[in-house]
């Protein structure tokens, strides 16, 4: 079987990148793909060294050798890489709900472990409401484990939340194998990538965002805004679910 980001290449379509707007917290990519303008977003990966924001010219070029740089780029061009994916893909219309992933997690956590990859906002908010719940994080704050610790906690998790950012920096083909095939695998942010390709590896459901107002988004995103006024600018939450999708 390919390894899931080449399976999730093979799914995109031909298109142009027509804009791309790297903010301090989110990056935005605006792509054409057969006269249908979309807009992807994922998180801004700006690596220690990346003082400045992205002045590489993008604008106009093939949409998937930019996705494709994701093969082998970190940072910034790893966010551009995967907005573009997510701006490229085609949209799975009718198939999703507007689903806040924190009621997701409320509704298949209630007396179970659940672990979850990446300190989402609203973590203190849902312990009282489930099993368990441990929290992996690069960056721990006080209460999460070390990112380190994912093969020690994922195979003993009921249902395990994975951050959208892992697809941007390639670790989340890694902690999918970590799970148990018995647990409920949630994957969730804007970066995730909204594709039927990762209920083929065990997801079961994709929490993720569409952009409905592009330009709005494009000038938050560009103010560096946090998700909160990019969503308020014009971006749906979307829940889609394997048994759902076909």
């Amino acid at each position: 079987m390919a390894d899931l980001l080449s399976a999730i290449l093979a799914s995109v379509p031909d298109g142009r990148v027509l804009r791309v707007v790297v903010g301090r917290r989110w990056t935005a990519s605006v792509v054409d793909v057969q006269g249908v303008e979309r807009c992807g977003l994922a998180a801004t990966w700006r690596l220690p060294e990346e003082e400045a924001l992205e002045s590489t010219p993008v604008d106009g070029i093939a949409a998937r050798p930019l996705a494709s740089e994701l093969r082998h780029v970190r940072g910034l061009r790893a966010s551009m890489a995967v907005a573009t994916i997510n701006g490229s893909l085609p949209p799975l219309t009718g198939q999703w709900k507007h689903e806040k992933v924190e009621d997701v997690i409320l509704r298949r956590g209630v007396g179970k472990s659940v672990v979850m990859v990446g300190h989402f906002p609203f973590v203190d908010s849902l312990r009282p409401h489930v099993g368990s719940l441990a929290v992996l994080e690069e960056r721990p704050r006080p209460g999460d484990l070390p990112a380190s610790a994912a093969s020690e906690v994922l195979p003993n998790a009921e249902v395990v939340v994975i951050t959208g950012m892992a697809f941007v920096n390639q670790s989340l083909d890694s902690l999918l194998r970590l799970c148990s095939p018995r647990a409920h695998v949630i994957v969730a942010g804007p970066s995730t990538p909204l594709s039927p390709v990762l209920f083929e590896r065990g997801v079961h459901e994709l929490c993720g965002a569409i952009v409905e107002d592009v330009e709005a988004v494009l000038r938050v995103v560009a103010e560096g805004q946090g998700f909160h006024g990019v969503h308020q600018a014009g971006v749906q939450l979307v829940t889609i679910s394997a048994d759902t999708s076909s």
